[in-house]
């Protein structure tokens, strides 16, 4: 007699928990064998789905060759794409351990793994599943986040991208990792392997034309407008780039309002510097009318600017200057101020925010945090304004995002640099109270009294270090004295302040922190430094104010946009690639960056993955 669909669904599922018991699996296996190779549609494929579930879920050998049997014969079967999952929670449990004397810094430091790669190629094959459940979605990510730093990007990127394709609400975010670093020659290389296309990918493929506009590279731009007039010449993106490479550039005239003299000249003229050199690098279309702040009130000196007919204004550098202006600002001329202060940004909408405050690093180093599946953080910060600053901003977005803050401490500076008893009490602050309280009454039940002390692990995922690098590099050791071992540590670039590598990095091997100035090995910024200038560094504040000039120099030279055009492109969602980090403005114009990420390894600093 024919099983019934109801009745054939009901056995599966007495088939699956039977499959869970202690030594039962062998007699649940060969159950949904028998109706995978005897029952009627749809009651086999489910049963040749769900036998590979078992399968993959209790480590069977060869469980994954088995599965992909299984997902040829049924390509287009529902459970196509949670297979997909249970391969890559196989492979990561195929994962050999390492061993404790020969981990150097648990999940930051370990080595690419054929097995993480193995998973991140099962989650991107999952996510391009046609309606792929928000489950699954969920649940890859998940799993993403605990391997891809163990992944080489021949596998991480697919990953990106089919991501991006999948979590609709996470987009941006996957894109704009999948394109901080992607040239023109490694877009063709994704194309010709189908991880992309030109027809479902073209915010990629813009990102890539426009990194290649701001950094003057018109070559890589031909290149890429070539090869998508050969693959597809009647795209609207084939068009746009055509535009961009072959449109007349249109003359800009920019307003500066910077203080040049006085008290903050200095910083000032390091703008103007910054600003100038992307006016020389972007050709002779723009024209500066500048205004010193330090001379001219500031209601005054954007008076003279929107006189003066000027199509956008870099500056002021002052919070208290841009506060004062937000509410005379015309809605037709944007204004990119350098400030510092991020709660004036929405006062008016032609305003836009653009800086390397700590506050702006420690919501991004929170990102990347709860992105590496980090979840328990504690708080190190020092007595001064700009550590409480940066502290504040991780603390509230960590917190946003759903994780948890274990502990928040202060440095008290006037006590020395031996910290070890406040940060003993952070260990302790971290156990895990109900485990300690049960391990406590367990050894009065079976162990003779004896005075001995119980230390849990750390019960912390990771430190966020609100400090310079000169106490970083102090308090390495004493963290280590303390036995908060292997725990990540995160950071910003004021670790960058020539002291990290006193201990020579060795208490840092998990530590990961931002680099906000050009990167020396690859800078078109530092190239025309160093051509006008000759030798030194760029500073901070010239660098973004290089790069903000490049991006309204790009809206309005390039692609010709002026006033609530230009405003409405600043908030593009792909943002802009920039020297100082990718930077996107929100809806309240305030510039959230994506920065480069470095590490320490052997006694040298060195780009992280």
């Amino acid at each position: 007699m024919p099983v019934k669909p109801a009745d054939g669904m009901q056995k599966i599922k007495t088939l699956l928990l039977q499959g869970q018991q202690e030594g039962q699996l062998t007699s649940a296996i060969q159950g949904l064998q028998q109706l995978a190779n005897h029952a009627p549609s749809p009651i086999k494929e489910e049963a040749a789905f769900r036998r590979v579930q078992l399968l993959l879920q209790h480590q069977q050998a060869h469980a994954d060759i088995e599965a992909q049997y299984v997902l040829l014969t049924y390509p287009n079967h529902a459970l196509v794409a949670n297979t997909h999952l249970w391969i890559a929670q196989w492979w990561q449990v195929q994962e050999p351990i390492i061993q404790p004397d020969r981990e150097a810094a648990q999940i930051f430091t370990r080595p690419d793994s054929i097995y993480a790669n193995h998973v991140l190629d099962a989650l991107s094959a999952a996510l391009r599943t046609p309606n792929v459940s928000d489950d699954v979605i969920q649940r890859s990510v998940a799993l993403s986040n605990q391997v891809i730093t163990r992944a080489s990007v021949e596998h991480s990127m697919p990953w990106y991208f089919a991501a991006a394709h999948a979590d609709v609400t996470h987009r941006d975010y996957w894109l704009q990792l999948a394109t901080q670093d992607l040239s023109v020659n490694a877009l063709q290389m994704w194309q010709q392997q189908h991880v992309i296309s030109p027809e479902h990918d073209a915010e990629v493929y813009l990102q890539v034309a426009r990194q290649a506009m701001m950094s003057g590279d018109m070559n890589g731009l031909q290149q890429l407008l070539a090869m998508l007039q050969i693959q597809a010449p009647d795209l609207a993106l084939t068009t746009k780039i055509s535009t961009w490479l072959y449109g007349a550039v249109q003359p800009m005239h920019l307003g500066v309002m910077l203080p040049l003299t006085g008290r903050y000249a200095r910083f000032g003229q390091q703008a103007l510097n910054g600003i100038r050199l992307a006016a020389q690098t972007a050709g002779h279309h723009i024209t500066l009318s500048i205004q010193d702040t330090a001379k001219v009130e500031i209601e005054a000196a954007y008076q003279a600017l929107q006189v003066a007919g000027v199509d956008a204004i870099l500056g002021p550098l002052l919070s208290k200057n841009t506060e004062i202006l937000t509410p005379l600002l015309n809605p037709n001329i944007p204004v990119m101020a350098l400030s510092m202060n991020q709660d004036i940004a929405n006062l008016s909408p032609a305003l836009f925010i653009h800086n390397l405050s700590p506050e702006t690093q420690g919501k991004f180093m929170a990102s990347y945090a709860f992105s590496q599946g980090l979840r328990r953080m504690a708080v190190i910060q020092s007595s001064n304004r700009n550590s409480e600053r940066e502290a504040m901003s991780f603390i509230s977005s960590f917190a946003s995002l759903g994780g948890d803050i274990a502990d928040e401490i202060s440095l008290d500076e006037s006590k020395g640099i031996d910290h070890r008893s406040m940060l003993q009490d952070l260990r302790e602050n971290s156990d895990d109270k109900a485990l300690l309280q049960q391990l406590i009454e367990q050894r009065a039940l079976f162990i003779a009294e004896q005075r001995l002390d119980i230390h849990l692990p750390p019960n912390l995922d990771g430190l966020y270090l609100a400090i310079n690098g000169k106490q970083v590099s102090e308090l390495a050791g004493q963290l280590a004295y303390v036995d908060i071992r292997k725990v990540p540590l995160l950071g910003s670039s004021r670790w960058m302040d020539g002291h990290i590598l006193d201990d020579r990095g060795r208490n840092l091997s998990t530590a990961r922190f931002i680099q906000d100035t050009p990167n020396p090995n690859n800078s078109e910024l530092r190239n025309h430094f160093h051509e006008v200038w000759g030798q030194g560094e760029p500073s901070k504040l010239l660098a973004i104010a290089y790069d903000s000039t490049q991006i309204i120099s790009l809206l309005g030279g390039r692609l010709g946009l002026k006033g609530d055009d230009m405003i409405q492109a600043l908030h593009t969602a792909e943002g802009f690639p920039s020297e100082t980090g990718h930077v996107h403005f929100n809806a309240q114009g305030m510039g959230e960056k994506t920065f480069s990420l470095y590490r320490i390894q052997q006694h040298a600093i060195v780009p992280a993955q």
